[in-house]
């Protein structure tokens, strides 16, 4: 491997590095913007059961959540466009019968 080969290697290594540091802080950064809208409608949204917050959690996804602005009626809109959309993000083995049942639920708890 020649001097060259070497610098092109430990760079590529380097920025794929860079690149995975990179998306894993945008993804935490939009999962807390996800947690502070959700809790506009669930206060206590980090306390619901683990499915709940998954069912959440993949809608708010889904719907680009992070994006809304911070107002209730927003953040119930872009769950509920989630739910409608052709493929929203659903937990593992949950179906869509299952999930729209189960957020029409949580938004009845949550007034």
């Amino acid at each position: 491997m020649t001097q060259f080969q070497r610098i092109l290697l430990i760079s590529g290594l380097i920025a794929t590095a860079l690149a995975a540091a990179v998306g894993q802080w945008a993804g935490h950064e939009q999962a807390h913007a996800d947690i502070e809208k959700l809790e506009l409608v669930w206060p206590d949204v980090l306390r619901l059961p683990q499915d709940d917050r998954a069912l959440l959690a993949g809608l708010a996804m889904s719907c680009r959540l992070a994006r809304k602005p911070a107002d209730r009626k927003d953040v119930i809109e872009c769950l509920r466009e989630a739910m409608d959309s052709p493929e929203p993000l659903l937990p593992k083995g949950v179906s869509r019968d299952a999930a729209s049942m189960r957020l029409d639920a949580l938004l009845a708890q949550a007034r």
